[in-house]
């Protein structure tokens, strides 16, 4: 029983994992500096790449266990991808207007 449980969660963080990182790439295809996918390639979009991946996935998973124990597993990965990606992105570039980058 406990295995199968795991297993069901570390498939659901691995499905909002991918989901997070097509953001991030549909994010950066829209950036008029890109004009092919060899650019999103290059070191300072990697680093970017992390730099917005890292938050926004672990928001993600947070508000997924945090609506799990509230709502069934289909509708709670579906609140934490949409309101986790739009939070996250807001958050990083909020930040980033108040470092002054």
């Amino acid at each position: 029983m406990e295995t199968s449980k795991t297993t069901t969660l570390t498939r659901h963080h691995f499905f909002i994992g991918v989901i997070v990182l097509l953001s991030c790439i549909i994010l950066f295809s829209i950036d008029k500096d890109t004009h092919s996918f060899s650019d999103l390639l290059k070191p300072g979009n990697l680093v970017a790449l992390v730099i917005y991946f890292t938050p926004t996935a672990l928001l993600s998973f947070f508000l997924f266990e945090l609506l799990a124990k509230k709502y069934d597993t289909g509708k709670s990965l579906t609140l934490s991808l949409v309101a986790g990606i739009p939070l996250g992105f807001t958050l990083i570039i909020c930040a980033f207007l108040l470092r002054g980058f």
